[in-house]
């Protein structure tokens, strides 16, 4: 099992086909998050973003992904981290994500 650990959370990486990278830390480290928000993670892989955001302080985390293999790490990833209940993964596309829901959150990413 291909596993990434940070200080407050790990990612499992072994089906998703993308990796924990410099560029992934970096950009989940500047997102600009204030506390409480609501945000939208789009195309999700392992789920390091969506942990990230709630790390600094999301409130609550949308994270939709296609395929299922990295849905299924994702969901994983969230369920073993500090905030189960602040992130919620959805296995479908894009398009009927928001054909079918109505959008709150205040911050997406992708």
């Amino acid at each position: 099992m291909s596993e990434f650990r940070f200080q407050q959370f790990s990612v499992i990486q072994t089906n998703s086909a993308m990796k924990v990278c410099t560029d992934a830390v970096i950009f989940g480290a500047m997102a600009p998050v204030k506390l409480g928000d609501s945000t939208l993670d789009i195309g999700t892989g392992t789920g390091l973003l969506s942990l990230m955001v709630c790390q600094l302080g999301a409130g609550h985390v949308t994270a939709v992904e296609l395929t299922l293999p990295a849905y299924d790490e994702a969901a994983l990833n969230f369920k073993n981290s500090p905030w189960p209940t602040q992130l919620e993964a959805v296995h479908t596309d894009i398009q009927n994500f928001v054909a079918t829901r109505s959008l709150s959150e205040n911050r997406t990413f992708s």
